[in-house]
């Protein structure tokens, strides 16, 4: 097969290394204010009303401005994993997925117990996959204790699996690590 790209730009595949791609259907909720109080007063609570349909509809339209901008390949951390990974596969897009665990409930699984096992049952069921690969996704240090962070880490290494956190996303919390751990974020990773 033969294409004529003159005028054009042949270049290989974007790839966007972090997105909540179902959060377009949350686009433009309070997004002009300091992340802690976006997330807590208007965000989590958004969340919380979201299902299944939902982040599977949100990831199909992300899928497709994804795909018109030239991304081919996305990492997601978000809600209802499974409903990213198979749209994904639907447009036909690679993509890293993983089922968010916090220290608190999740409006897609519940206990963090529960996160863990689905995360156990997305990295069984897409071993192999020629499109879509399963990572173990912590939050982020504000939002998970360190007994957390090692489950994570441990299940990750077990598994052969990334390992994808949100880190030093603001000053403040840079300054409320230190202040909880004595450490910086990254040191208190490590």
């Amino acid at each position: 097969r033969t294409i004529d790209a003159r005028g054009g730009i042949i270049m290989p595949g974007l790839v966007n290394t972090h997105t909540h791609a179902a959060m377009t259907c949350l686009r433009g909720i309070a997004d002009d204010l300091p992340l802690m109080t976006w997330l807590n007063e208007h965000i989590f609570p958004a969340e919380a009303t979201l299902d299944r349909e939902k982040v599977a509809a949100g990831t199909t339209l992300a899928c497709a401005e994804m795909i018109l901008s030239g991304t081919t390949c996305f990492c997601d951390m978000y809600l209802f994993e499974e409903a990213v990974a198979e749209s994904a596969r639907r447009a036909g897009m690679r993509a890293v997925v993983g089922e968010v665990l916090f220290d608190f409930p999740s409006p897609s699984y519940g206990p963090l117990e529960k996160g863990f096992e689905a995360t156990r049952a997305l990295i069984d069921r897409w071993r192999g996959d020629p499109l879509i690969r399963v990572a173990v996704e912590p939050h982020s240090p504000y939002l998970c204790a360190p007994e957390l962070m090692r489950r994570a880490r441990d299940m990750a290494l077990e598994n052969d699996c990334l390992l994808i956190t949100h880190l030093s996303e603001t000053r403040s919390e840079v300054a409320r690590i230190r202040e909880r751990y004595g450490r910086t974020p990254v040191a208190h990773l490590e």
